[in-house]
């Protein structure tokens, strides 16, 4: 508690000095639109800043804020994140719409078949929330190029990369 939430300059700065690489979650922003392309605006001003050897994946839940922020940032690779009682049959529809490279699903009910079909139709696959070792494994073993959990310090060094390493 008290803990000051760093700017994303900051975050960027200790990213570049600790070689780290980052996944950024765009979230909703529920007061208008308008105040949405300010956020994307001020996303991609920062991330120029960020070194060009770091790995970066901007993922969202709002589709529509993530396909604006791919049309303003066509270089920036993208994912959409779906929760397990959101992930329609129409997920490819949606990741091709968004130019995704990545499909983030939920933990909670995915399946080695669902695995496969995102890696068939040429998606990168990172999972969330990931945090039992014997199920990252199981995941990787499907195929599953990353897992975002709450407890990567307990990981061995093999499953701390972003993205196909």
């Amino acid at each position: 508690m008290g803990e000051k939430l760093p700017t994303l300059q900051e975050l960027i700065a200790l990213a570049n000095k600790l070689e780290l690489n980052m996944n950024i979650e765009i979230k909703s922003c529920a007061a208008s639109a308008a105040l949405s392309y300010v956020l994307i605006d001020n996303l991609i001003a920062g991330l120029k800043e960020l070194n060009p050897e770091r790995e970066l994946i901007v993922s969202s839940f709002n589709h529509l804020a993530l396909t604006e922020f791919k049309r303003r940032s066509p270089e920036t690779q993208v994912a959409c994140l779906f929760e397990s009682h959101t992930l329609w049959d129409d997920w490819n529809s949606i990741l091709d719409w968004c130019n995704a490279d990545y499909i983030h699903p939920e933990d909670k009910g995915l399946t080695q078949e669902m695995v496969h079909k995102f890696k068939a139709a040429g998606f990168k696959v990172n999972v969330w929330t990931v945090n039992d070792l014997a199920r990252a494994n199981q995941l990787f073993n499907w195929g599953v190029d990353g897992i975002c959990t709450d407890i990567a310090h307990k990981f061995p060094s093999k499953y701390k990369t972003l993205g196909n390493k």
